[in-house]
């Protein structure tokens, strides 16, 4: 799951240490109102290579994707973004310390890359990080939350739609942003790879609305 505190995270970008947070699930709110609705259609992402969470500020979009998690207890990595991220070696090397916090050495290939000068097109890139994770045989979660924080033009669009291409068995990505990504959603929905939480799906329904205010009440 999260990097135990005890374990130091890798840090390939040693002069920007990590930010350990970064790679923290967010926890749920103390009056969170299971959805169960909502973990269903989340479970979709098993099928697919790619979930895209997509809605306005404080739809509660994390929310949603951390009670997943943990409600439903899928290995996952989980790295928070910020404009910072736009930088490909930056990107990656959060990446690289998230997924070799929940599986050593599971990239290490990759990670090698980064302590190049240069490094290499990101077309060689996505290959490494596909054939590394693609030999591993427990279904893993990788979740890039704020995804509307990364710059339009940066090259980590162009890493993911590579990703996407030849996504490895037994991993799922899930994206939480507040705008479409410019990925190539229409041929994903096309071929049926992608799974879709939208505004309209994320306001609560009456009988969550109730409990939400009963458990309001109750901690008053």
């Amino acid at each position: 799951m999260v990097p135990d505190a005890a374990q130091p995270v890798p840090n390939h970008e040693s002069s920007n240490p990590l930010i350990r947070t970064k790679l923290h699930r967010p926890p749920l709110p103390s009056d969170y109102v299971c959805r169960e609705r909502l973990l269903d259609q989340m479970d979709k992402a098993m099928d697919v290579p790619l979930t895209l969470v997509s809605a306005g500020a404080g739809a509660g979009k994390s929310v949603i994707v951390a009670a997943w998690l943990e409600d439903r207890g899928h290995p996952y990595t989980w790295l928070s973004l910020d404009g910072a991220d736009s930088r490909l070696r930056h990107f990656l090397s959060y990446l690289v310390a998230g997924l070799e916090s929940l599986h050593p050495d599971t990239v290490q290939d990759t990670a090698k890359l980064l302590d190049s000068p240069e490094l290499p097109p990101v077309t060689v890139i996505a290959a490494h990080l596909t054939n590394e994770l693609d030999r591993g045989t427990t279904p893993r979660i990788i979740v890039l939350d704020d995804y509307h924080l990364l710059n339009r033009d940066s090259p980590v669009h162009e890493l993911i739609r590579c990703y996407l291409n030849h996504t490895p068995r037994n991993c799922h990505l899930v994206l939480v942003s507040r705008e479409d990504p410019p990925l190539a959603l229409a041929s994903l929905r096309g071929g049926g790879r992608i799974n879709e939480i939208r505004q309209q799906d994320l306001p609560f329904s009456i009988a969550e609305t109730a409990e939400l205010l009963s458990r309001s009440v109750q901690s008053e």
